[in-house]
């Protein structure tokens, strides 16, 4: 009897351990967890207009979870915020406020957010910190920012690219959304610049009014169509499928302002297949610290600069008058990675010894280009 009292007691003992193993392992694989689209994250509004983002959040954890959205705010005085959301929109009421909780979202479930911007009366810039956190578990939180300006020079750009680097499983697709802005005071037209890299059967796009274009090299350009009033928006989209292969692949997108070629942006996006998407997965920068020392200078300047990756990188460094007519191209061709140093010597390519004004430097390494003002006086 007491061997059989003993047999049922381990029995017992070892159906606790494997309820309890099967309860704390069933807790690990439902974590508390959500992601949230936040779209571009600059936008352009001329006075007295109305502009909206876009973003979603979805539950990506395991169980059911209800979540508590904090807004604080830096705006000019007569400008409305709205956050919505479910249908019904809440205005804000002070600097910071914090919005009804969304209620409960079933484990891949989403939920929409529309935030809303209207500009009475005043210019200037906005700034809206919007901060999420689970109701379930205070510690899984996320804070983004949204910022808004108002055109004020005569010609300016804003590219707002929005998420840059995703993870995909293999023959799955994604939709990169970035958005690019007349932040000029001027209509304006623009080039874009597309550069590829990609495992050998994923398939890449960009599209705009309407039309897609697979890039049909690793570089190409085209003009983009039509003019952009003051403050207009162009909304892009870079798709990516990735068939067949697993690897990582970028498009990197480049818009030139017509009017004013030192008006230059750049984006990077970036997919991965990979488990995760680290650090080394992303592309390296390759153009940064540009400078030039001394400025204002009198009668040569050294333009400053490195080169990154581990790879030499082709490049282009040109130099444009304050009117954007090109007087001089200092290089034109492969730069090793490392530190750099162009000098020029205030001349044109035929020679001529420039007059004294504003120049502009523009330096295009790989797929980047960056542009830095520099005084010739005399």
């Amino acid at each position: 009897m007491n061997a059989l009292r003993k047999t049922l007691l381990c029995l017992c003992i070892a159906a606790s351990c494997l309820l309890a193993f099967g309860q704390s392992s069933q807790a690990l694989a439902e974590p508390i967890d959500f992601s949230f689209r936040q779209g571009p994250s600059t936008m352009v509004i001329p006075v007295n207009d109305y502009r909206q983002f876009h973003s979603n959040l979805t539950n990506t954890g395991d169980t059911a979870d209800s979540y508590t959205l904090n807004l604080t705010m830096e705006e000019p005085a007569n400008w409305v915020f709205n956050v919505c959301y479910d249908d019904v929109c809440y205005p804000e009421i002070n600097t910071t406020f914090t919005v009804p909780a969304v209620g409960m979202v079933d484990p891949g479930g989403t939920v929409d957010f529309d935030f809303d911007v209207t500009s009475l009366m005043d210019e200037g810039p906005a700034s809206y910190t919007i901060e999420i956190l689970s109701n379930t578990d205070g510690s899984v939180v996320g804070t983004w920012t949204f910022d808004v300006v108002t055109p004020s020079e005569g010609y300016d750009m804003v590219f707002s690219p929005g998420e840059g680097v995703t993870h995909m499983e293999v023959n799955e697709f994604y939709q990169f959304l970035p958005v690019l802005y007349n932040a000029g005071s001027m209509a304006d037209t623009y080039t874009l610049t597309a550069v590829r890299n990609q495992p050998e059967n994923w398939s890449t796009t960009y599209c705009f009014d309407g039309i897609c274009y697979p890039p049909t090299n690793i570089t190409q350009q085209i003009p983009m169509n039509g003019t952009m009033a003051p403050g207009a928006d162009m909304h892009l989209e870079i798709d990516f499928t990735t068939l067949f292969d697993e690897g990582t692949g970028s498009i990197t997108i480049g818009i030139r302002s017509n009017t004013d070629p030192s008006l230059y942006s750049t984006a990077t996006f970036t997919a991965t297949t990979g488990s995760v998407v680290g650090v080394e997965e992303v592309p390296a920068t390759v153009l940064s610290d540009l400078r030039a020392a001394p400025n204002p200078f009198n009668p040569k300047t050294d333009i400053r600069f490195t080169v990154g990756g581990t790879a030499a990188q082709n490049a282009v460094i040109d130099i444009f008058d304050a009117s954007g007519r090109r007087v001089r191209t200092l290089v034109s061709g492969d730069l090793n990675p490392g530190p750099q140093s162009v000098a020029w010597d205030g001349r044109s390519d035929s020679g001529e010894s420039l007059s004294a004004g504003v120049y502009l430097a523009s330096v295009n390494v790989g797929a980047v280009q960056q542009t830095i003002k520099m005084s010739l006086v005399k």
